[in-house]
């Protein structure tokens, strides 16, 4: 939660625009509870509408459109013989068919590097401060790979999606409990997720479940 949303303009015990004047403690005891209920008033009025469902909702159908326009691109990176994109997603494939699944075609892979080029930044915001490249191999691929994939600017594309990730940043702000980040996870993957890579669930049954939710959920369950 931010602190700083502050009320303007609101007389302070003296009736002047601010809550200097008052020496004596009690209404300025008064004044200044008064105002720290309002901003917590305001702040869950504006948590209700950036947190919401539907709003999360809304958010996913346009993200649908932006995960295939990543994978056109990096499709098109692929094919134009890069030898540095190539190498690199071939050592990412293959990392992935050996720590993950050996059935993982190259289609596959452009998918999850879509999905998680969208939504590093919710993750960032989840589980930021926390290096699980360090402890992951394949976090370890996918991060090389994204090295690469950023050199040509794709997550251009997300530019659009900086108030659905400012949503996903306050939510977080008022979360500090393990269960209420998996919580806050559920629902993700329940009301966004499952509409934004909608052809992978139609396809798997699933969302690639990013590392990062793994680790966390292992280590704090």
């Amino acid at each position: 939660r931010d602190d700083k949303i502050n009320v303007i303009g609101v007389p302070g015990p003296d009736g002047r625009g601010d809550n200097g004047g008052d020496s004596t403690g009690t209404q300025g005891a008064l004044a200044l509870t008064f105002l720290d209920e309002w901003r917590e008033a305001i702040y869950a009025k504006v948590v209700a509408k950036v947190g919401s469902r539907r709003y999360w909702e809304d958010w996913a159908r346009d993200i649908a459109d932006i995960a295939q326009r990543h994978i056109t691109r990096i499709t098109a990176l692929l094919d134009g013989g890069n030898p540095t994109v190539t190498a690199e997603f071939d050592r990412f494939l293959t990392g992935l068919r050996g720590n993950l699944n050996d059935g993982i075609t190259r289609a596959d892979a452009i998918d999850m590097l879509a999905q998680h080029l969208i939504t590093r930044p919710v993750f960032e915001a989840l589980f930021g401060g926390y290096d699980f490249a360090a402890h992951n191999p394949v976090a370890q691929t996918m991060e090389r790979m994204l090295v690469v994939l950023d050199e040509h600017n794709l997550d251009d594309e997300n530019h659009s999606l900086e108030k659905f990730y400012d949503s996903v940043r306050m939510r977080v702000q008022g979360v500090d409990t393990a269960e209420g980040r998996q919580k806050l996870i559920v629902q993700l993957y329940d009301t966004f997720f499952a509409t934004a890579f909608k052809k992978t669930v139609d396809k798997l049954g699933i969302v690639y479940t990013p590392v990062e939710i793994v680790d966390f959920i292992l280590r704090s369950a």
